[in-house]
């Protein structure tokens, strides 16, 4: 990795110009609708992309779908106006973990299940 530093045609400055930034926010509703906002950053000599993202996403047992909207900040951008989308499936079975309730009664243990507060 430090040998590409310096084989680049103009070193260090342009491998710094080659580092793209993006980020977001997202917020999710009774794990079942998200809304999402972010912004991508390209340097215009590697690219010059700059846009903010605009999304939502729903989920419903094992299935997802999600929409992002893409908005340039330049105008007659090519990525201007982009729809993307996802379908999910989650193969991964959900299941719920059961952890045994206890309560003391007359100062006797007596966990979930058990008869006479013996175990």
């Amino acid at each position: 990795m430090a040998e590409s530093l310096y084989k680049a045609p103009d070193g260090f400055k342009e491998k710094m110009q080659e580092l793209m930034i993006g980020g977001g926010v997202e917020y999710w509703y009774d794990n079942q609708f998200a809304v999402r906002g972010g912004y991508f950053h390209e340097s215009e000599n590697k690219g010059n992309r700059k846009y903010f993202t605009a999304g939502i996403g729903i989920r419903y047992q094992t299935f997802g779908l999600d929409f992002a909207y893409l908005l340039p900040v330049q105008s007659n951008h090519p990525l201007a106006e982009t729809l993307r989308f996802s379908l999910l499936f989650n193969m991964k079975k959900k299941t719920k973990l059961k952890i045994p309730q206890t309560e003391t009664i007359k100062n006797r243990t007596v966990k979930e299940g058990s008869r006479n507060g013996k175990e």
